[in-house]
């Protein structure tokens, strides 16, 4: 950022003929000028000690900001997920693994109501769960909302490097059910440097 520089009896052409100088800076202006290089200065080092705290010192591990995504789930998703499960978020590539903060389901009813079908959660490729479970009748008659917490089990939850992300339920596949659902997702994704 460049910096501003105040009018000086050093840096401006006095007048030949005894005018009064121009231009004439007060002392206001040169005041306002000097809080402007000092607030210029200050958010060069804010943005250089954020970018800082966001790295570790002397290693590749680091973490990303939190993203937020809307993952919209068909009915032909929900039917289907037992089987094979829906990926939500892609796995993001060698050395990465991704840490959910958040997520809340969002279920948008029909007349045709879900039947059968057990517990859903998220997962690592269907092998991990990484959210607690939202019991079956979520896809029931009614809107719903539901929260679907990250686990944080007493001995810690092992967080899959290069994997993506799933959606799946338990017991049997869903059957009849016609209503659409939506995920909003908080995650961060950690580059291990393994």
């Amino acid at each position: 950022m460049a910096t501003i520089n105040k009018i000086t009896k050093d840096n401006y052409t006095p007048s030949t003929k005894g005018e009064t100088p121009f231009p004439v800076y007060s002392t206001e202006y040169n005041k306002a000028v000097d809080q402007i290089n000092a607030d210029a200065t200050l958010l060069a080092s804010t943005v250089a000690l954020t970018t800082a705290l966001n790295t570790t010192t002397g290693g590749t591990t680091n973490l990303s900001a939190t993203n937020k995504v809307l993952v919209s789930l068909t009915s032909a998703n929900l039917l289907g997920m037992y089987a094979t499960p829906i990926t939500v978020l892609a796995a993001p590539g060698a050395g990465k693994t991704i840490r959910i903060k958040s997520c809340v389901g969002i279920f948008d009813s029909t007349v045709t109501t879900y039947a059968n079908g057990g517990v859903i959660y998220l997962s690592y490729n269907n092998t991990t769960p990484i959210t607690n479970n939202v019991a079956a009748s979520f896809l029931t008659a009614g809107d719903k909302v539901f929260s679907l917490n990250a686990l944080t089990a007493a001995s810690g939850v092992s967080l899959l490097v290069d994997t993506a992300v799933t959606i799946t339920n338990d017991t049997a596949a869903f059957i009849t059910g016609t209503g659409v659902a939506r995920l909003l997702i908080e995650y961060e994704v950690v580059t291990t440097g393994l």
